[in-house]
């Protein structure tokens, strides 16, 4: 019997380049998902992210 393996944490982070508002059933969350890598964030998660993208 083989032994479950864990995911391996991506070599390269994303950067979340860009962002969907979710939606489930088609009612906004008031969520966002990253269009590369598919994680969720809140607004203001989303906000932080972008504005650090600015400072680089």
């Amino acid at each position: 019997m083989t032994k479950p393996t864990s995911p391996k944490p991506p070599t390269n982070p994303c950067e979340h380049p860009s962002f969907t508002k979710e939606r489930i059933n088609g009612a906004q969350t008031g969520d966002y998902t990253c269009d590369q890598c598919r994680n969720v964030f809140s607004w203001g998660e989303k906000l932080e992210i972008e504005e650090a993208r600015k400072k680089k």
